[in-house]
């Protein structure tokens, strides 16, 4: 706490948040070209099986998955570009070849119950991989979208002979002074018109085997989040798919993580093509009711669908 006229501190205090549970597995992955951090419950399991995707951070974060194994899943959360032996950055064009191989490992661990499927995770740019994953992808049962597009975005995505063209940024948007809204470098398509982009938009409604659940702030600054999971309910309408739920969170930003994490209004992107300060948006207690709200969801979205 501050005092308002100085500025002084007047009172401090720490607050430590656990994770991982006590039992919770830590393993590091490194074998046959994959990169990742694998959390197991506690107990022989064997347990459902989750991916977990980030955005633009390079590496690894691992809170997700040690939050996911706390709760029953073994999670793994995959590097796929900013570490020695991978792409620089996650613009560059992404085959889904890798993430294959991730899914076909974490099927067959012993600790996983690979015979129901592999559920997939994902926030911004891991969103978007994920969506593309369960578009073509063997042994996906599940995945949660949260806040991305569902075409292809800052990079372009590849799997066999298949290709999705990165959506083109503007060039002639003037560049804040302040943290970026990257919004505003794309054209956000009325409603009906990304439908139309057959080359652009994955596939992932004609897969009835898969269950999808999207979850789009309205107030997010880095993607269409919003427009983007409106045009995915008419796709799944259309194609009468089975089994998805979609949620729209009104003032959310884009940073939706667990129930108490920090609302994340700015972050830095680090990396070749960025290196810039991005605007999330959100207000505050809108977006943390939110964060709390939807992790809840994820997770029974989850069971439900895996066990």
């Amino acid at each position: 706490m501050h005092k308002a006229n100085d500025g002084q501190f007047v009172a401090t205090k720490s607050v430590q948040r656990r994770f991982m549970a006590n039992g919770v597995r830590r393993i590091e992955i490194n074998t046959d070209g994959l990169y990742g951090v694998l959390f197991l419950p506690e107990g022989e399991g064997p347990f459902p099986g989750i991916i977990n995707l980030f955005g633009g951070y390079p590496g690894v974060l691992e809170f997700k998955s040690a939050l996911h194994a706390s709760h029953g899943f073994a999670s793994l959360t995959l590097c796929y570009f900013g570490m020695e032996g991978m792409p620089k950055s996650f613009t560059n064009t992404i085959d889904l070849a890798y993430f294959e191989k991730a899914v076909q490992f974490l099927k067959q661990h012993k600790a996983v119950q690979g015979e129901l499927g592999i559920g997939l995770v994902g926030i911004c740019k891991g969103a978007q991989v994920a969506l593309a994953m369960a578009s073509c992808l063997d042994d996906i049962r599940c995945m949660v979208w949260v806040n991305c597009t569902i075409n292809a975005v800052c990079g372009s995505i590849a799997y066999k002979d298949m290709y999705w063209p990165e959506q083109q940024m503007k060039t002639n948007v003037k560049i804040p002074d302040g943290p970026i809204p990257l919004i505003d470098f794309f054209d956000v398509p009325e409603e009906g018109e990304l439908v139309n982009m057959v080359d652009g938009v994955f596939p992932f409604y004609n897969r009835p085997d898969v269950s999808y659940m999207f979850i789009a702030g309205s107030d997010d600054q880095c993607a269409a989040a919003k427009r983007s999971a409106r045009e995915a309910e008419i796709l799944l309408n259309r194609a009468e798919h089975p089994d998805f739920e979609i949620a729209y969170y009104e003032e959310a930003g884009h940073m939706l993580e667990p129930p108490y994490s920090p609302h994340c209004s700015v972050l830095f992107q680090p990396g070749p093509t960025f290196d810039i300060a991005l605007k999330c948006g959100g207000e505050l207690i809108a977006h943390c009711k939110a964060q709390e709200h939807c992790w809840h969801k994820q997770l029974s979205f989850l069971k439900t669908r895996l066990q």
